[in-house]
């Protein structure tokens, strides 16, 4: 018999099967010649799903059988093609908080396809959240909201793979992001924001930054290497106030904080996922007449007036993060080493020493260890390569033009 099998407005294709088959390896025919995954992907004839075990057979040889495939993300394929969508599924996004903006990225991101998720939160959940955060119930009451979220998600999309680290964000490793292909700031203190921009400066991470108050929200993509980092928009001779750092005898600010309301929530959500999904594609070349391109400003929202605003960003000179002697304003330098390269700590800062212009005075290497670092001892190094398979050292060095010390990136093949 013939059969047709259809991606409904996508596409279409035509093959000859037995006149008696079974599902399953019709399903496999289909996904095979469509470049589907076949846990992905149902099969619907005359409106009913097809199960596994079950046959279909045809008596007479005239008639076509037509198929229509329901595969997960076929709705998306519409837009931006499978392959595409196959890249969203090897790519991995980081998100920095899991309260009102967070829970809303993750579940955007989720159900777009990512194929990795990291959530880093340690908050608990309060009843007052449950008004503006929609995954949690009251159920999950002094419960990790990093960890309820990821239990929730793993429910409802189990094609995300979904790790959560309970912790402040400045004790997560750095490899964790570093193995991130983009940040998202969805949190509510300026710290942290700080110092998640920081990172993405060093090591050309690019990075969403959205936040809400009230009625009012903001998004700003940050894409490495060049452009205005996202602590660009702030002066830098008021951080300290911004941050919180005053007299202890003036009132705390955060007692007169402006809630945020679920219609902001979502809609700065969905922009900020939206934007995130920007970067995820372009990185893997998708064309950018399918997708578009990623802010180059800062969005401001006022859903009280009803206004739009995306306002010009400059590089900020006097920075806190990228400026003159801000925080990130020498990027870490990524050198790629082979296994041969590993044989010694000799050969491997022979290697090392021949990447750039730079005239190198002492240095030291580092791996990670936990949120902080350890210094490897020249008898230490074969066991600490074989530690860091996968994983990444660091050479902390002294550049003598800059009279400053500056850091090299390896990651260490596996």
């Amino acid at each position: 018999m013939k059969v047709k099998a259809v991606i409904p407005s996508f596409r279409e294709i035509e093959f000859d099967a037995p006149d008696r088959v079974a599902v399953k390896e019709l399903k496999e025919i289909v996904c095979r010649e469509m470049g589907l995954e076949p846990y992905l992907t149902r099969l619907i004839l005359d409106g009913s799903p097809l199960g596994e075990d079950e046959g279909i057979e045809v008596n007479r040889k005239d008639v076509q059988l037509r198929i229509i495939v329901d595969y997960y993300w076929a709705r998306s394929l519409i837009l931006w093609g499978l392959k595409a969508q196959k890249a969203l599924r090897g790519s991995s996004a980081l998100i920095a908080g899991a309260g009102a903006l967070g829970c809303e990225v993750a579940e955007n991101l989720a159900m777009l396809g990512v194929g990795k998720l990291t959530i880093v939160d340690y908050d608990l959940i309060e009843l007052s959240n449950l008004s503006r955060m929609a995954p949690y119930d009251v159920d999950d009451l002094g419960k990790p909201k990093a960890a309820v979220l990821a239990e929730k998600l793993g429910r409802k999309h189990p094609y995300t793979s979904v790790e959560t680290l309970e912790k402040r964000l400045e004790e997560v490793p750095r490899s964790i992001f570093l193995d991130s292909d983009v940040l998202l700031s969805c949190l509510d203190n300026l710290p942290s924001r700080i110092y998640l921009a920081s990172i993405a400066v060093k090591y050309d991470i690019p990075m969403v930054d959205a936040g809400i108050i009230g009625y009012q929200g903001r998004v700003h993509s940050y894409i490495p290497p060049g452009g205005a980092c996202p602590a660009c928009v702030l002066p830098a001779d008021q951080y300290p106030r911004l941050a919180g750092l005053r007299n202890p005898c003036t009132p705390d600010l955060g007692e007169a904080a402006m809630p945020s309301l679920p219609t902001s929530n979502k809609l700065v959500a969905s922009i900020q996922s939206n934007e995130a999904l920007k970067i995820l594609l372009l990185q893997r070349r998708a064309p950018k007449r399918v997708i578009g391109e990623p802010l180059r400003q800062l969005l401001i929202i006022d859903l009280k007036y009803n206004r739009y605003t995306a306002m010009p960003v400059e590089k900020n000179r006097r920075c806190i993060v990228c400026g003159e002697g801000g925080i990130a304003e020498h990027k870490s330098i990524r050198i790629k080493v082979s296994r041969g390269d590993l044989r010694s700590p000799e050969r491997f800062m022979d290697k090392v020493k021949r990447v750039g212009e730079f005239e190198w005075d002492d240095y030291s290497i580092l791996i990670e260890d936990g949120p902080s670092f350890k210094r490897v001892e020249k008898d230490e190094w074969g066991r600490a390569v074989e530690l860091a398979r996968g994983k990444y050292i660091y050479v902390i060095f002294k550049d003598k033009p800059l009279g400053e010390y500056r850091e090299a990136l390896i990651k260490i093949p596996r």
